[in-house]
């Protein structure tokens, strides 16, 4: 994440699209730099040493106007109501500082102070600078964010590329239980990579407002299903099935953000010693093949792989043997059966014609 937790909800109010972010572009316009606080009343007159008491109805036309008195603009939390202009910001001065001019040291200071988010606008370098506490960030140009945008997803579409083949390579390795623990590693690290950078993209996009709605159709078609693969494949590979999947599947996507994750990271996150063969076979429970069989509910997969083990055992299992599990009826028993020779086909014929 390249955004702060306190920026990034700041963004969110100030994004393309917002009526705050009209109004920092009106000032940006008017080349007149403005100081702008979000906060209620109470929380901020502790720093206000003087000012025009307001009280009307936020509009962007108005604060922009108002920004040219020089002094901050103090605007509600809900952006409803104009508190106060011209107003002389005096935070505390043992606050340290690293900015060097007099608007930016001012926002910086009270917003630590008070925690509120200050908006600075730089009159010569036509910058935005936003405050949140103890955290800060520039804005970026639309023409900047959306290059990089455009950037992030192409990689995101050749990741997924990727990933596609090798999903269907582990699931025709599945069939025939031929699985090598370092391809289940091998897949595992391309798609924590992808679900991180659509992460990143995410963040782009709250950045950009209304303008990425249509990156954001295309991250979503892009990444579809992804979060449930990644939870699946740990469940069918980690080496005890008692293990909580969950917080593998954290501790894993922890170590790629911290840039330290590799398959051999992958291999003892699963639960296999370091001294174990990367070219080990290991057998699948079968949560992601029988997730794919229509119709078929966790929980009754959950009870099928507990008393079956592995996929292997499943294929192998008869019409009577899978109605003995609670749930699962003549109907569903040759549903399951089908379901599952219809998968193995189609990755036959992928294989045939790929």
């Amino acid at each position: 994440m390249k955004y702060g937790n306190n920026i990034l909800s700041v963004l969110k109010q100030i994004a393309p699209g917002t009526l705050l972010r009209e109004s920092i572009n009106r000032i940006v316009a008017m080349g007149i730099g403005g100081l702008i606080v979000i906060s209620n009343k109470e929380d901020i007159e502790e720093v206000i040493e003087a000012a025009f008491e307001i009280n009307t109805r936020f509009t962007p036309q108005r604060l922009a106007e108002l920004a040219k008195m020089d002094r901050a603009v103090v605007v509600d939390e809900e952006l409803r109501y104009i508190l106060y202009a011209n107003a002389h910001l005096s935070p505390d001065r043992s606050i340290p500082s690293q900015e060097t001019g007099t608007r930016h040291r001012a926002a910086q200071k009270t917003s630590v102070q008070t925690g509120k988010t200050v908006i600075t606008i730089s009159e010569k370098q036509r910058s935005v600078t936003v405050y949140s506490g103890k955290e800060s960030y520039v804005l970026r140009d639309i023409a900047t964010l959306n290059s990089m945008l455009s950037q992030a997803l192409l990689i995101v579409g050749q990741y997924r590329n990727e990933l596609d083949e090798l999903f269907g390579e582990l699931a025709s390795m599945e069939f025939e239980g031929k699985v090598l623990l370092y391809q289940v590693a091998r897949v595992i690290h391309i798609l924590v990579q992808t679900l991180h950078m659509k992460e990143e993209i995410e963040e782009l996009c709250i950045e950009l407002g209304e303008e990425s709605n249509l990156s954001e159709r295309q991250l979503i078609s892009l990444t579809m299903n992804l979060d449930e693969e990644f939870e699946l494949l740990v469940r069918d590979f980690m080496r005890d099935s008692k293990q909580n999947a969950q917080a593998i599947v954290k501790k894993i996507y922890a170590l790629d953000k911290e840039k330290i994750l590799s398959e051999e990271t992958v291999i003892r996150e699963l639960g296999y010693t370091e001294e174990e063969e990367i070219d080990l076979l290991v057998p699948t429970r079968g949560y992601r093949i029988l997730n794919k069989i229509p119709h078929f509910p966790m929980p009754i997969i959950e009870r099928l792989t507990a008393e079956f083990q592995t996929l292997g055992e499943v294929l192998a299992a008869d019409s009577r043997d899978l109605q003995q599990i609670k749930g699962i009826g003549e109907v569903r028993a040759r549903s399951i059966k089908t379901g599952l020779k219809r998968l193995e086909n189609r990755l036959r014929i992928l294989e045939e014609i790929g």
